[in-house]
């Protein structure tokens, strides 16, 4: 019993492996740099042609507070976006640890039943 026992769990442990793997493409498709990075340009593209409009007066102390804002803004979310892809990457570490110890018990149970 103990033995079909550690197959099982070897072999959620390898699915859940490959899941994970799979996990930072999908993850970083959730975080969608690529769209964030051209909303981001986007935005101080339309800030820059309200600044330099002849008609259109702007406050200089109004367009740094956007300006900062808006740097701000984005410094948070790709530190976010470097932070979670951190804890990934040390997740990934333990599973494969856990795998490799996971399979070299299941081998030493076999060496030892034959």
């Amino acid at each position: 019993m103990s033995q079909k026992f550690l197959w099982a769990s070897f072999v959620l442990l390898v699915v859940f492996c490959i899941f994970f793997l799979l996990a930072p493409s999908k993850m970083a498709d959730a975080l969608s740099l690529g769209t964030q990075l051209k909303m981001i340009e986007e935005r101080s593209q339309a800030l820059e042609q309200m600044v330099v409009k002849p008609n259109y007066r702007m406050d200089s102390q109004v367009v740094a507070g956007l300006l900062r804002f808006e740097l701000e803004q984005s410094k948070q979310y790709f530190e976010d976006t470097k932070s979670v892809l951190r804890i990934q990457f040390w997740l990934g570490l333990v599973l494969g640890g856990l795998l490799l110890v996971h399979l070299s018990a299941l081998l030493h149970t076999r060496k030892y039943k034959q």
